[in-house]
């Protein structure tokens, strides 16, 4: 799907709330617009947003359960009962388990920790490592970013002789398990003010009770963890809104500075020592690379190098990680070429509302990543399913209007086990339920989703003029980062512009590389994944239309301005 099938929806508001709240707040107007359509009306509002104090995180005893866990982990402490941190082999898991092995030690808890191997063991508790943990002398398993639907597992655990304490930000499929306590924002009967944690944040929230209860005072303790809650909040894409706003923003200067020598050899091997952090990084540079070990092997590596304190086996983990990264690549084009070719061969997109596909070559660590992919180049619901022996793996990914979580509970029949969210779930299936799921989702879909939502909406916060655009735009509207899901990047509209030059850049000509001008001011531009459309352009692009963000660039020592095009379109077009 190329970029000009996107439908624009103009943010732009009443002029005169614009220019009272610019006015009260002491702003331009374009930030006060672009705070306007995030909901963000009154003046009161938008200095809470604006300056997103630290201190207005929440209590963390105001989630359910939470004076249970504490109590019982205090408990664990003192009488030296081992406790085993069963995480999750992607990146919010890992940071969360590192981040309550390192606190837990410190507190003199004796602790270790166990991530299941992705391909042979699958994601959340099993009933065989239970057993193992219980021979082994373990009396509290503590979960992170899993366990939420572990019913069976925990019960039998139970009868192995084990407590847990249940920390994940999953959705509850109903009845929750029968732990000592079991921590999730997410529950019906669940108080705490943000549900949207990630499942490193409701460690985190732990960690600041358990430290609270330890008599720990101030905030310098826990300040030292915002690195690691940044790292996995920003790679599991929960909103950036609310507590996870300001979690990430000062993690992210946190995450710069860090100690640890495990984040400094991963932003080494990255290219990233040195720079300041953008959520981008997180989700394109470091989380990739330590999500690589546990998609192809184990994810062990993950933990290891977060809580390492040895410079030399640091560096040989994120090496490894760069060379596991590497390979992950080459094994993503591979599906997403197959994957492009079924959807050409099988799939009629005028009539299909969902995208599910299977083949018995698709590497299961990996399909999650084409699925997104695929989203991307058809805006369809997409379901990969990685087949073997007559059962099926399987990752989705969705749309907005399209819960997939919810829409795959309406195929449960079909199903043998699944969980997730709204945009992403996993679950697994008999080889011979493929086409039932297939033709089940597609009829959820055409009850849930109308042929206008089928098509990829850029929002547009404000139109403005190349003229308006300057440095002190730029600095204005950091203010309103971290950007990402639910505080997405402010976009703006130029219309009529002169295409001054265009050219395809990087691998393949993915990437446009354009100059534009109008009224006099002139600016560079790239689209990334847009270089499609630069014979479109040299042909009809004399004048465009222009859907962009504003950066400021640096090379070779020189910062200037440019444009960030998300969408663009010549204006005449025959």
């Amino acid at each position: 799907m190329i970029s000009a099938q996107k439908v624009w929806r103009l943010g732009e508001g009443e002029p005169s709330a614009r220019k009272l709240l610019a006015q009260e707040v002491g702003i331009s107007p374009i930030v006060a617009q672009v705070l306007l359509n995030r909901g963000i009306t009154t003046p009161q509002e938008a200095r809470d947003f604006l300056s997103a104090p630290l201190t207005s995180i929440h209590d963390p005893f105001l989630m359910k359960d939470m004076d249970k866990a504490v109590a019982r982990l205090k408990h664990a402490i003192l009488a030296q009962e081992p406790i085993l941190i069963y995480g999750d082999y992607d990146v919010d898991g890992m940071s969360a388990t590192a981040l309550l092995l390192i606190f837990l030690r410190k507190l003199g808890a004796k602790v270790r920790y166990y991530i299941p191997r992705r391909l042979e063991e699958g994601y959340g508790l099993n009933k065989a490592l239970l057993r193992r943990a219980s021979a082994e002398g373990f009396k509290l398993i503590f979960t992170v970013d899993c366990g939420i639907a572990a019913l069976e597992e925990v019960v039998v655990g139970r009868e192995y002789g084990l407590d847990f304490i249940i920390t994940d930000h999953h959705e509850p499929l109903g009845e929750l398990p029968p732990a000592t306590a079991v921590l999730n924002p997410k529950r019906e009967d669940c108080s705490y003010p943000f549900p949207d944690l990630a499942g490193v944040g409701v460690a985190f929230k732990v960690v600041q009770a358990l430290g609270s209860a330890q008599a720990y005072s101030g905030d310098k303790w826990w300040r030292e963890y915002l690195d690691l809650v940044a790292l996995g909040t920003i790679a599991d894409v929960v909103p950036l809104r609310g507590e996870n706003r300001i979690l990430v923003k000062y993690g992210l200067e946190a995450l710069q500075d860090s100690e640890r020598v495990g984040i400094r050899a991963l932003l080494e091997v990255a290219g990233l020592a040195g720079r300041e952090l953008k959520p981008g990084h997180i989700g394109f540079y470091l989380g990739p690379r330590l999500n690589a070990c546990g998609r192809l092997g184990r994810a062990d590596g993950g933990v290891q190098l977060l809580v390492t304190n040895n410079k030399g086996r640091a560096r040989e983990l994120a090496q490894g990680m760069e060379r596991e990264n590497r390979r992950r690549q080459e094994i993503e084009r591979t599906i997403l070429a197959q994957a492009r070719a079924q959807v050409e061969e099988e799939v009629d997109l005028a009539r299909e509302r969902v995208i599910v596909l299977g083949a018995p070559a698709w590497h299961p660590g990996v399909i999650g990543i084409v699925a997104s992919r695929l989203v991307e180049l058809y805006y369809r619901p997409t379901l990969l399913i990685s087949l073997q022996e007559g059962e099926g793996r399987g990752s989705a990914r969705s749309i907005p209007g399209f819960h997939m979580f919810k829409a795959l509970g309406r195929c449960d029949d079909l199903l043998l086990e699944f969980g997730g969210h709204a945009q992403a779930a996993g679950f697994s299936l008999l080889e011979d339920k493929l086409a039932a799921l297939r033709r089940r989702l597609n009829e959820v879909a055409y009850e849930w989703l109308r042929e206008e939502e089928l098509h990829p909406v850029q929002p547009i916060d404000m139109a403005v003029k190349m003229k308006d655009l300057d440095f002190a735009l730029v600095n204005s509207l950091e203010a309103l980062a971290p950007f990402g899901m639910g505080n997405p990047q402010p976009v703006f509209a130029c219309h009529q512009a002169e295409l001054a030059a265009c050219r395809e850049v990087g691998r393949e000509g993915a990437h446009l590389k354009l100059r534009v001008r109008q009224e006099g001011y002139e600016l560079d531009g790239i689209g990334f994944r847009l270089g499609d459309l630069t014979p479109v352009l040299k042909e009809h692009g004399r004048e465009v239309d222009l859907a962009f963000a504003l950066e400021r660039n640096q090379w070779r020592g020189r910062t200037s301005l440019q444009l960030v095009i998300k969408d663009l379109r010549p204006c005449h077009v025959p």
